[in-house]
C-alpha cells in the first residue's frame, strides 16, 4: 500500500541515491496478524523511545485442545507416559520472555486463551478413563492394553491434525515475516542516502543486535522452560529418594547457570535499549513523522515476530516428537495398519531444520559482563 508520500528534509540527495527520489510514494507493506489466532495491541510511542509491541496472545486451536485432553487421559491411564505427554505444567518460553519485556505484558489473565474450555472439550466426544474403569472394574490386562492402544491411536490422529494446522499457521507467519523484511528494507533505503557513515554503522549494528538479542533470550528461556518441566516431572516419578535428590540437584545446578546467563542477557538488552534511544534520535532528524512511525513499527514488531516463530516451531517439534514416540510404542501390526513407520512420519529435513535453526546467538561487541552468556543445554 502507499504508506508514505513525504519527502525528507535536507541534506539534499547524493548522486548515488538520485535514482529513487523521495517525492515518490514508498511502498511499505502492513503487518496484519491472523485474526482467528492472535490478538495484538500497541502502546503509544514517545518522542525518544519506543515500547515493544505486545507479545502475542495466542488461542489454542481445537486440535490442540483435543490433543491436551487425550494426553491428560492417557497419563491418568498410564503414568509412565507423563514425561512425554505432560506439557501443560511449568512456564512456557513465551511466558518467560514476557518477563523480559515488561512493557509488553498481556492484558489477558492467561496466555493460552481457551484453556478454560478444556473441560468442555473433554466432555464433547472424549470419555473419561476413570468412568471407563468404574464401568468395568474387572477387565483383563489384555483388554486394558487394547484400550490403551486405542487411545494412543486416537491421540496420534489428533497429533497429526494438530501438527498440520501448526504448519499452516507457520506458513502464514512466514508471509508476515516477508512483509516485515520488506518494511525494513524500505526504511533502510529511505535512510541510507542521508545517514553519515558512523550513523549508518550505529543503525545497522542496532538492528542486527536486536534480532540476535531476542534469539539469545529465546534460547535461554526455552532451556529454562524445559528444566522447569523436568523438575515437575521428577516430582511425579516414583523413584528412590537418593535418585531423586541426585537428578534434582543436577537440574537445579543447570537452572542456576541458566538464570545467571539470562540475567546477563537482560543486562545486554538494557544496554541495547539505551542504544535504541540513540539511534531513534539519529533517524528522527531525517524522517518525517509518518516515516518515523513506520520505523518504530518495524523495530517494535521484530521481537514479536521472532517470539511467534519460536513458539510455533516448539509446538511443531513437540507434536512431532510425541507422535513419533507414541507410534513407536504401538504394536507393529497396529502401526502398519495405519501406514505408519518411523521413516514416514516426518522427513529428516524437518529435524535437520530444527537443529540448525536454534544455535545459541552471541551478540558481538566489547565484553562488558563478568559472566558468560554461553547457552547451557538441558
Amino acid at each position: 500500500m502507499e504508506f508514505l508520500n513525504n519527502s525528507l528534509p535536507s541534506p539534499p540527495l547524493s548522486p548515488s541515491s538520485s535514482s529513487t527520489p523521495l517525492s515518490e510514494p514508498i511502498l511499505l507493506p502492513t503487518l496484519t496478524p491472523q485474526p482467528s489466532t492472535f490478538t495484538t495491541s500497541t502502546q503509544p510511542l514517545d518522542s525518544l523511545s519506543l515500547e515493544y509491541q505486545h507479545l502475542p496472545r495466542r488461542e489454542k486451536t481445537w486440535d490442540e485442545l483435543r490433543v491436551e485432553a487425550l494426553a491428560r487421559q492417557l497419563v491418568l491411564q498410564d503414568s509412565s507416559l507423563a514425561p512425554l505427554l505432560d506439557t501443560w505444567g511449568g512456564k512456557s518460553t513465551v511466558e518467560l520472555m514476557e518477563e523480559t519485556f515488561p512493557n509488553s505484558r498481556l492484558v489477558a489473565n492467561s496466555l493460552w486463551q481457551g484453556s478454560g474450555r478444556l473441560e468442555d472439550r473433554i466432555q464433547d466426544g472424549v470419555c473419561d478413563p476413570a468412568q471407563s474403569s468404574a464401568a468395568a472394574p474387572g477387565r483383563e490386562t489384555d483388554e486394558h492394553e487394547k484400550d490403551l492402544n486405542t487411545r494412543k491411536l486416537e491421540l496420534c490422529e489428533a497429533l497429526r491434525g494438530s501438527v498440520a494446522a501448526l504448519r499452516q499457521e507457520k506458513e502464514a507467519l512466514s508471509e508476515e515475516q516477508r512483509g516485515h523484511q520488506e518494511l525494513g528494507a524500505g526504511v533502510e533505503t529511505l535512510l541510507q542516502g542521508h545517514l553519515r557513515a558512523n550513523e549508518r554503522d550505529k543503525y545497522s549494528m542496532f538492528i542486527g543486535d536486536l534480532e540476535r538479542m531476542v534469539n539469545l533470550l529465546l534460547s535461554l528461556c526455552s532451556r529454562l522452560s524445559r528444566i522447569h518441566r523436568a523438575l515437575l516431572a521428577l516430582e511425579r516419578e516414583e523413584q528412590t529418594q537418593e535418585d531423586r535428590a541426585g537428578e534434582r540437584d543436577c537440574l537445579h545446578h543447570k537452572r542456576s547457570l541458566l538464570l545467571a546467563q539470562t540475567e546477563d542477557a537482560r543486562e545486554l538488552k538494557d544496554n541495547l535499549d539505551r542504544r535504541q534511544r540513540v539511534v531513534h534520535t539519529i533517524v528522527s532528524s531525517y524522517l518525517t513523522e509518518p516515516q518515523l512511525q513506520v520505523y518504530q513499527r518495524f523495530v517494535s514488531t521484530k521481537p514479536w515476530l521472532l517470539i511467534r516463530q519460536r513458539n510455533l516451531d516448539e509446538l511443531i517439534r513437540q507434536g512431532e516428537e510425541q507422535l513419533t514416540r507414541l507410534a513407536e510404542s504401538l504394536p507393529q501390526e497396529l502401526a502398519e495398519a495405519r501406514g505408519w513407520s518411523r521413516g514416514c512420519l516426518f522427513s529428516s529435513s524437518i529435524i535437520a531444520h530444527w537443529s540448525s535453526a536454534y544455535q545459541p546467538a552471541v551478540i558481538p561487541g566489547p565484553a562488558h559482563l563478568a559472566r558468560s552468556t554461553t547457552v547451557t543445554s538441558l
